[in-house]
């Protein structure tokens, strides 16, 4: 029969590219996981790993293993939360991963209605994006990932995950108050000659800015501020020193100098859902935080102002 420990560590082989970062995210030592997958070989007289260079690569006959490891992994999730609701309370620990605009508007009231309503609840926000932060739930180190997707983005795969939607909000061009087209209505292409403003990649909100540009017929000048952190952005914006995609959750402070425009030509949104591993959405704990999330998004979207001034 196969292990199931074993077959755990092969996929995390598969996510994370090599033994040794699988192991690192194991608490493994990579003799331990080297171990393991001859062990597996043993049992099942098939390779599953070949070397590439100074690397590894998993086999055919072990990528179809780990396709079924998988949906074996996805029924002990449903088993899990089946056993789970079975108890009285919303107890025991739950991780949630989001980018700092989400987890401040809407996974930090969430946590505040939580811990009034199940005390027992021991919940932990991390502010691990994407990509890295997939990988995590994938692995079980997280147990809701909150992810972005913008108009003309797909930031991820969604096989093997549970998708629930949050939010979806308007997106801005931030520019300087005294920009020529401040008092005027903004199309993306007049603004190919400006300096753009981007996050570092890979990342969804940098992507946008690249898909959205490529869209209107040319490449942006990316220069001076390369950085996930919005309030740098608008701060840099605020100087006068360039422009750049904003959504409405990164709007927290103060900056007098920053006009917020909509984009008449390219109307953009910016997709806020939670990934599940796929079979944990009767959880308890993932439901109670679900529920409380999608209470606070709402109440959010009804406070959206569409159009800037």
């Amino acid at each position: 029969m196969l292990n199931l420990h074993r077959l755990r560590i092969l996929r995390e082989i598969d996510q994370r590219g090599s033994v040794s970062a699988a192991a690192k995210a194991l608490w493994m030592t990579p003799p331990s996981v080297s171990q393991h997958m001859t062990a597996l070989e043993s049992e099942t007289g098939v390779a599953m790993l070949e070397r590439v260079g100074r690397g590894v690569r998993l086999t055919p006959a072990a990528k179809r293993l780990v396709a079924h490891t998988e949906r074996m992994l996805a029924d002990m999730e449903r088993a899990e939360a089946e056993l789970a609701a079975a108890r009285e309370e919303v107890a025991g620990p739950l991780t949630i991963s989001a980018p700092s605009t989400a987890a401040r508007a809407i996974v930090v009231p969430a946590a505040v209605e939580l811990a009034a309503a199940h005390p027992a609840l021991e919940l932990t926000i991390s502010d691990i994006e994407q990509p890295d932060s997939l990988v995590e739930l994938r692995s079980g180190h997280v147990d809701i990932a909150i992810g972005l997707e913008y108009t003309f983005t797909r930031a991820m795969e969604h096989g093997g995950f549970d998708i629930e939607p949050l939010l979806s909000e308007p997106v801005y061009i931030a520019m300087p108050a005294n920009h020529p087209l401040a008092s005027t209505d903004v199309r993306l292409t007049d603004l190919r000659n400006e300096r753009w403003f981007a996050a570092r990649g890979p990342n969804p909100c940098r992507d946008a800015v690249l898909r959205a540009t490529a869209y209107a017929g040319f490449e942006p000048r990316i220069e001076l501020l390369s950085t996930i952190d919005y309030q740098l952005t608008l701060a840099a914006i605020d100087a006068g020193l360039g422009v750049s995609l904003v959504p409405h959750l990164a709007l927290s402070g103060d900056y007098a100098n920053v006009v917020l425009k909509p984009l008449h030509d390219l109307p953009l949104r910016r997709h806020i859902f939670a990934a599940l591993r796929e079979g944990s959405r009767t959880s308890p704990q993932i439901a109670a935080a679900l529920d409380a999330m999608k209470r606070a998004a709402d109440g959010l979207a009804a406070g959206f102002h569409e159009a800037a001034a």
